[in-house]
């Protein structure tokens, strides 16, 4: 017996007197799993080894009310002689005790016949009477036990008494006369059995798993039972199944079985106790038990007395229920409906008390109350507390219940766009779903301030500029004159400069002329990306750098620090400083993984597979842009596609698989990418997938194009590895020069093929050999100009150094300078970049790019193919 052996002593102790004489009394007090059962029965082996006799019996609370019940346990399996058990029989016929209940002549024969019967017992040997669960003593029992003892005098008789402590509800008068005559008497021992320690409960599980657990393991199962046997067993029961019985369990687990063990303990409490433990189940937090009086419905001193036993039991710890196990099981013995009223009780009561949104919204979702005039506020309140702490999932489900209950729909916009808030962490196509909507109210004026962030922002990924533009005019409306933009607002105009820069790229100088925005000390976010345009535009130093990690590894990952953090993160990557990079973005995914945010998490697996291609890491890259583009399909990152799909088809043209590469530039991106810098990277992509597949021609389109929108944005400088593209590196030529082509016009050519013609660029089928000397004394590709401009078949734009002062046969246009070229749309029809309708259809062609080679007609030698007639 573990941390029993002071109280099997004290036993010892007490047998040993009876048996010199003398009756002696044991009281063993103590709450269900306590051991009290297993201490009398060990006990109880031992003094039959003595050879004592020994009379058993318990109580239970549905034989309370029997006449004598206790009493014919006792004696029902005693052996007497043939005359004595004849006596004992006919005293405890039910019928005699029918009697004794009212006739007292029959009461008093009923008690000396069978008193007298145990004393003559005694007479031969020490008699020792064990009852458990004496609690549930009947009164007639109650009055024998009272007249044995009055009657015993030097009798050898131990009684022991196992007396539950816990049921505050026992009825008084089966005990009152009893207590009063045991704790007169100094023949009495009590004995308050405590649940059992840590180091006992490592013990115990040392016997159990037989070996030597683990410390951790022990104070972690003594947290859980808080040393209750019964409990105890029962968890490590469960963890062995976890395990199959292969062995001890590595950590603990709780079952079936320990879920057993919970409900044996809450059916011995009593009615008021198993009340007090719902409350507690429901309210939760323990700063709102001061309040359990009003919701159970009893005195304060009465909850008291409930919360000891609780705690006793080991159900309860500081307050609240040990495990969300117990919890449940507690709330589980109550009815649907009563569950329902108590949570009723319970949200009105905590919300007269100011408790928090979220533990109201929760206890009205469980009452069920959803009819209640303010359940669309409680809903919609608490979802915005459960998104401040990070609980997205549980706030869309509010959200989503409080929008089917606003029949009227008063809130419905407001409920829209904390859906979107929080649905776009983990389904972003369906908060996608709810922009036109919200686009809508913004427009009418119905949305405004800091909810039309992330609105705003969503329309700009999904590349929705038009709505957006329409929106910031709206905004910028409502902003009364002379007074500062708020600094979301400012920050949306930021960012969206950033990423659309030929468009909106006079914003940024704008919002610094409109007056300082409104800052207040928790705009972090701002504060991000404005130090993200300052390192962006001038210059990344040092210091600029380690003020923007000090400003990104203090925030928590949140909506509006989400895009202020990609872009301080992308800083770094440009900054070289990869392996920084990668340590943070791996501490951000992480971030994601317990905000449950998959959506952010694939926007980071983007960023980490681009810093894994910086590092040559060519197969981590591919992996973990997969992984992105499987977290979320490329039909829902908008203008974003172009971040995973730009590395992973760059790892997959690197790596020599053209044909997976080929299936990831098959996948659909949206027009309106071309227009940010995302759709730079991803041009860069797929002109390189083209020059490894041999189609130089149609690569140096790609390359011209990023060449083209870098011209158009004037000023924006663009990401590091975007500015590049000004200077594309064509490999070097014999002459060991290395210039960027550039485009001279052939208007009398009326061909469909474009033709290299660089003195140093090479042939647009990618084989770089040595050209010849032009007239100016460059190296030009002579031979490549005879053969496609003899017949003025040549394309309508040529590549050509710019210090070659050749001229084409038929313009006498200096190459390399004069018009751009035209160029032909999806249609056919050629725009020249001059034409008014130059900006966007002049580009349709290079967004839509296939991999062909119907445009240019080369050889596999390197030359184009003369057209018939040449």
């Amino acid at each position: 017996m573990i941390e029993r052996e002071s109280e099997l002593a004290e036993l010892a102790a007490a047998f040993a007197e009876s048996v010199a004489g003398g009756v002696r009394v044991v009281v063993l007090h103590g709450v269900v799993g306590t051991g009290k059962t297993a201490l009398l029965e060990e006990f109880g082996v031992r003094v039959r080894e003595a050879g004592a006799r020994l009379l058993r019996a318990s109580g239970a609370p549905t034989e309370s009310s029997l006449s004598l019940g206790m009493v014919r346990q006792l004696l029902a399996g005693e052996v007497f002689d043939r005359e004595r058990a004849a006596t004992v029989r006919g005293l405890l016929d039910h019928q005699l005790l029918a009697d004794a209940a009212c006739d007292g002549v029959s009461r008093s024969r009923v008690l000396d016949g069978l008193a007298t019967a145990v004393l003559e017992l005694a007479e031969q040997s020490t008699v020792v009477i064990a009852i458990d669960d004496t609690q549930y003593l009947d009164a007639f029992s109650q009055d024998w036990l009272i007249y044995l003892l009055r009657r015993a005098g030097h009798a050898r008789i131990l009684i022991v008494f196992g007396w539950r402590d816990d049921d505050v509800e026992m009825s008084e008068d089966n005990s009152r006369l009893l207590c009063a005559e045991l704790y007169q008497q100094a023949y009495l021992r009590r004995l308050l059995l405590a649940p059992l320690s840590s180091s006992g409960v490592a013990r115990i599980m040392a016997g159990r798993l037989l070996e030597s657990g683990s410390t951790e393991l022990a104070a972690q199962a003594h947290r859980l039972t808080g040393g209750n046997l019964l409990l105890l067993h029962a968890l490590l029961e469960d963890s062995r199944a976890a395990t199959g019985g292969d062995g001890p369990p590595a950590e603990l687990n709780t079952g079936p079985e320990f879920e057993r063990a919970v409900q044996v303990v809450l059916a011995r409490c009593d009615p008021v106790t198993l009340r007090v433990a719902g409350a507690i189940s429901v309210v939760g937090e323990p700063s709102r038990f001061a309040y359990l009086d009003r919701l159970v419905g009893v005195p304060s001193d009465r909850v008291a007395v409930a919360m000891q036993v609780l705690t006793r039991t080991g159900l309860v710890e500081a307050g609240r229920m040990r495990h969300p196990v117990m919890a449940g099981v507690v709330l589980n013995t109550f009815s649907a409906a009563d569950r329902s009223e108590l949570s009723r009780r319970a949200a009105d009561l905590l919300k007269a008390c100011g408790a928090d949104s979220l533990t109201i919204a929760e206890h009205f979702v469980a009452s069920g109350r959803l009819d209640d005039p303010s359940a669309v506020l409680n809903l919609v309140e608490g979802a915005k507390q459960a998104l401040k702490e990070g609980h997205a999932r549980r706030a869309t489900e509010l959200l989503r219940l409080a929008y089917q209950v606003d029949t009227g729909g008063r809130r419905r916009v407001e409920i829209l766009a904390l859906l979107l808030r929080a649905g776009w962490r983990d389904d972003l196509r369906a908060s996608v779903g709810h922009l036109p909507e919200l686009t809508e109210a913004m427009l009418s004026g119905r949305l405004r301030g800091r909810d039309t962030t992330l609105p705003v922002i969503m329309l700009l990924l999904q590349g929705r500029v038009e709505d957006a533009c329409s929106v910031l005019s709206r905004l910028a409306a409502d902003v009364p004159p002379g007074s500062p933009p708020s600094w979301e607002f400012e920050m949306v105009r930021m960012w969206l400069a950033d990423v659309y820069p030929g468009i909106f790229r006079r914003v940024a100088c704008e919002s610094r002329t409109n007056g300082t925005p409104i800052t207040p000390p928790g705009a972090i976010g701002y504060r991000l990306l404005e130090h993200f345009q300052s390192s962006h535009h001038q210059g990344a130093t040092a210091e600029r750098l380690g003020q923007a990690d000090e400003a990104l590894w203090q925030q928590p990952l949140t909506e509006i620090n989400l895009l202020p953090l990609i872009l301080a993160l992308r800083t770094m990557v440009y900054a070289e400083r990869l392996e920084e990079a990668e340590q943070r973005c791996r501490e951000l995914m992480q971030a994601c993984l317990d905000l449950q945010a998959p959506t952010w998490r694939a926007l980071f697996c983007a960023i980490a597979a681009d810093i894994s291609l910086r590092r040559g890491s060519l197969g981590v890259a591919a992996s973990r842009a997969s992984a992105a583009l499987e977290l979320l399909p490329v039909a829902d990152w908008g203008v974003l596609a172009a971040e995973p799909l730009s590395t992973l088809l760059t790892a997959q043209t690197l790596q020599g698989k053209h044909d997976e590469a080929a299936r990831t530039l098959a996948l659909r991106v949206p027009d309106v990418m071309f227009e940010t810098p995302f759709g730079l990277s991803y041009l860069l992509a797929r002109g390189r997938h083209y020059v490894e597949r041999g189609l130089a021609q149609v690569a140096l389109d790609d390359f011209q194009a990023v060449a083209d929108l870098l011209d158009q944005w004037g000023g924006w400088p663009g990401p590091r590895h975007c500015r590049g593209a000004r200077r594309w590196p064509p490999p070097t030529c014999n002459s060991g020069t290395t210039r960027r082509p550039r485009a001279t016009p052939a208007s009398s050519c009326a061909g469909s093929a474009r033709t290299a013609t660089c003195g140093c660029a090479g042939a647009p089928c990618g084989c770089w050999r040595r050209p010849a000397n032009c007239t100016a004394g460059h190296r030009c590709c002579a031979r490549l100009w005879t053969c496609c401009t003899g017949a003025g078949t040549c394309s309508s734009w040529r590549v050509r150094s710019p210090r070659c002062t050749m001229r084409t046969p038929s313009s006498g246009t200096p190459a390399g300078r004069g018009r751009w070229p035209a160029r032909p749309t999806a249609s056919g029809r050629r725009i020249s970049r001059s034409s008014p309708l130059g900006g966007s259809a002049r580009r349709t062609c290079w967004r839509r790019r296939k991999p062909t080679c119907s445009r240019s007609a080369m050889r596999s030698g390197g030359s184009p193919r003369p057209r018939q007639g040449a």
